[in-house]
């Protein structure tokens, strides 16, 4: 098996039959499926869990710089020093959605983003 129980994944473009729209999302490798068509089974934020086929997941490390974001979490865009929120954050293609203080977003990679705690 190419993951191991425990291992972080987020769900990619090749995902099919009623997982497509959470394309982006992190999930936890929580058992191998023991059926032909299957691979895994794994775990959302939200505690549901799916079988998936190893080919609609990739691994994603648990020291990757984008685990260290959460939704609602106070950040700061370094380039302007400007103050906004976290409102998304796609696992897959390792970038955060911000909303600032005038309404506007953006969307970033995390290693131009400082945390500076407080939430929402």
């Amino acid at each position: 098996m190419k993951y191991k129980i425990g291992d972080l994944a987020v769900i990619n473009t090749a995902s099919t039959i009623g997982i497509p729209k959470h394309t982006g999302e992190l999930v936890e490798i929580v058992d191998n499926e023991r059926s032909t068509l299957y691979h895994y089974r794994v775990r959302f934020k939200d505690g549901q869990i799916i079988p998936v086929y190893d080919k609609e997941i990739n691994f994603i490390d648990r020291n990757d710089l984008i685990l260290q974001f959460n939704m609602g979490q106070k950040v700061e865009y370094k380039p302007t020093e400007e103050i906004g929120y976290v409102t998304q954050i796609d696992y897959l293609y390792r970038q955060i959605e911000i909303r600032f203080n005038d309404g506007s977003h953006g969307v970033y990679r995390p290693d131009i983003l400082v945390i500076r705690g407080d939430n929402e």
